[in-house]
């Protein structure tokens, strides 16, 4: 069985559509068969997501044969933001102070590849973006759409 998800907009509103389907050429009907267990399936997703130990992505929680390719692109971390959005329509805006120290040090390493020297800086636990000698302050949100 293969899987894969797109995401849509209709009347101002945003969806995401997973499908499933038989990777066998005669079909096994193991697709058809999901869709009766699929809150159970949902449930042990968000099981396995939350239990994990590891820091982003192991074999135990994403990894697998098939992925091995995008393993450095796998984040257990945003796979259950993006469960909680497709059961309940619900989007994380909230990062913690690790995950907004991780983004503002990216954003600082791209701004260095461009000759700029901390472009953003932290000052009382807030952060801002140094421009121009002048100071704008910015808020980390996350949407993962």
């Amino acid at each position: 069985m293969r899987s894969g998800f797109r995401l849509r907009t209709a009347s101002n509103n945003l969806y995401a559509d997973i499908y499933l389907y038989d990777s066998l050429s005669s079909g096994a009907g193991y697709a058809d068969r999901t869709s009766s267990y699929i809150e159970d399936i949902f449930d042990k997703m968000k099981d396995i997501l939350s239990d994990c130990n590891c820091n982003k992505s192991c074999p135990n929680c994403l990894q697998h044969f098939g992925n091995q390719k995008n393993k450095e692109n796998l984040d257990r971390f945003l796979g259950l933001d993006f469960l909680e959005f497709v059961r309940f329509g619900r989007l994380r805006t909230k990062v913690n102070k690790v995950e907004e120290e991780e983004y503002v040090d990216k954003l600082n390493y791209i701004a260095k590849l461009h000759g700029i020297d901390n472009a953003i800086i932290e000052n009382s636990g807030k952060y801002y973006i140094n421009s121009n000698k002048r100071k704008k302050r910015i808020i980390i949100l996350s949407i993962n759409v």
